[in-house]
């Protein structure tokens, strides 16, 4: 039976699912996500070289991890409502890491949602929330009002 799986997604996320995560101690949980949407929007730029002309390694490796034909689906256009719904749901579950309870307070929890799919060769490919684990024990006991709890948290796209 052949394999419908797009090849890049086979070549970066073989056997590994939509959603991961790891400690590293003394700096928190990390936590990674993958979309299938611009997580930014691109300003058209000038075409550049990027390839020494004759690099067949490099081009071997390119046609490897993006696949040798056509993309099976055209690239989305971004959708600063598709990701400001993104922002918002990570920001309303950090509330859940507050059951995190080895993490300590100086600790943070990030998430990472990166882009994989058409297009992502080109523009920002990933949305970074991070919060400290004191601000969400606060925002989880309603301490801390959850407008200010966004106001803390750190949201970062490259």
């Amino acid at each position: 039976m052949a394999s419908t799986r797009d090849p890049r997604r086979a070549a970066f996320f073989a056997g590994r699912p939509a959603f991961d995560g790891i400690y590293v101690g003394g700096y928190g949980a990390i936590f990674f996500v993958r979309v299938q949407f611009p997580l930014a929007s691109t300003a058209p730029t000038e075409a550049k070289e990027t390839t020494v002309k004759g690099d067949s390694v490099w081009d071997e490796t390119k046609a490897e991890l993006y696949g040798t034909g056509k993309p099976t689906a055209a690239p989305q256009a971004y959708d600063p409502n598709k990701v400001e719904k993104l922002k918002n749901t990570i920001l309303s579950a950090f509330k859940y890491a507050s059951n995190m309870r080895e993490l300590k307070p100086d600790e943070s929890v990030i998430v990472v949602a990166m882009r994989y799919g058409p297009g992502r060769e080109t523009g920002p490919t990933s949305l970074m929330v991070r919060a400290k684990k004191s601000d969400i024990d606060s925002f989880a006991a309603g301490k801390l009002p959850e407008d200010e709890f966004r106001q803390r948290a750190i949201i970062m796209t490259y």
